[in-house]
């Protein structure tokens, strides 16, 4: 009969060989335990929580950031308010150095004005005495019309000549050349006090009436003269020409509202005072309405042809030619001139 495996002899087992074994399982259980927590941690981590640490990791760096940003900005903000305090201190000199020179320059103003002033009354407007005693010579021999006022002013003034204030008409200036603007007037002679300048360049009557002329009074068979003025009364204005011997043609300007609404051409005779006594040739019957006058006068032997804006308004053949003899206007006072120019025509 068959052995039994085990008898009731065969020795079991003992405890201690059975505690290690259990230690050597727990031992085996634990590495492989690591090992499949070492590859979730290199491989997936997200499986075992730990990409909530990197997440968190991403946000405090995240907010370090911000920080910083927040800490530029402030700092970009505190530089801008010191440039926006050093544009305001900059600015504030800039405008208290623009009140000095404002000051300085009115200052020259005035000091240019006074010492203009000054000048124009010490000379006693040596070209209107000039020019009245001129006419009386012209007057008084009758033997020269053609007298030239600058060899007239010369010998006067060689003789030592003495010419009274009282013979003086005071509401005549005579212009030793063109009038452009006031500044170019000013370097080329005094004023006299029947003109003033004005801040815009032009010349402002101050007497009523009061008178231009040229001191040159032979421009040839043909010459244009070219007046622009701004009339501030409706009164009569006159464009003269062909003044000789207190003798001349003129223009009568005839204004309402301000508005020129006729020309008539006369045979005039100037007065003491400047008072024209006249006969009339022609008057234009084409209604005009202009309140800044450009006026042409052209004239060509005995033939006078006027225009406005180059729109021919007036054609007269004169009684006599050629016409010799100084030009100019004769306005009301507070009438602006603005031009006044005689050239010689071929």
């Amino acid at each position: 009969m068959p052995k039994p495996l085990l008898t009731d002899d065969t020795p079991m087992p003992t405890p201690r060989r059975a505690g290690r074994l259990a230690l050597w399982l727990l031992i085996v259980l634990l590495l492989i335990t690591i090992g499949v927590l070492m590859t979730l941690i290199n491989r997936h981590p997200e499986q075992i929580g730990l990409i909530r640490i990197i997440d968190l990791n991403q946000t405090h760096t995240a907010v370090q950031a911000t920080l910083l940003l927040m800490d530029s900005t402030q700092q970009a903000q505190l530089q801008s308010d010191l440039d926006l305090q050093a544009t305001a201190l900059a600015l504030g000199q800039f405008s208290v150095a623009l009140n000095q020179t404002e000051t300085q320059q009115r200052f020259n103003q005035n000091a240019t004005s006074t010492g203009v002033a000054l000048a124009n009354a010490q000379q006693a407007t040596q070209a209107a005495a000039n020019f009245a005693a001129t006419q009386s010579a012209l007057q008084a021999t009758g033997t020269q019309v053609q007298l030239d006022f600058q060899a007239t002013q010369t010998d006067l003034f060689d003789q030592g000549a003495t010419i009274q204030a009282n013979q003086t008409p005071v509401n005549v200036m005579i212009l030793n050349g063109d009038f452009i603007n006031a500044l170019e007037l000013a370097r080329q002679q005094p004023i006299s006090q029947a003109w003033a300048y004005s801040s815009s360049g032009a010349l402002v009557a101050q007497l009523n009436p009061a008178i231009l002329l040229t001191a040159q009074t032979d421009f040839g068979m043909n010459y244009r003269v070219q007046v622009h003025l701004i009339p501030l009364k409706d009164t009569d204005h006159w464009v003269l020409f062909g003044v000789q011997s207190g003798r001349a043609y003129g223009l009568r300007l005839q204004f309402t509202e301000r508005r020129l609404i006729s020309i008539e051409l006369h045979e005039v005779i100037l007065n003491v005072g400047g008072a024209i006594t006249s006969t009339v040739l022609i008057e234009t019957s084409d209604p005009l309405n202009t309140e800044r006058l450009a006026l042409t006068l052209d004239m060509g032997g005995k033939v006078v042809s006027v225009s406005l804006s180059d729109r021919i308004v007036l054609n007269a053949a004169l009684p006599t030619a050629p016409v010799v003899g100084a030009v100019g206007v004769q306005v009301p006072d507070g009438t602006q001139l603005t031009h006044l120019r005689a050239i010689a025509l071929p």
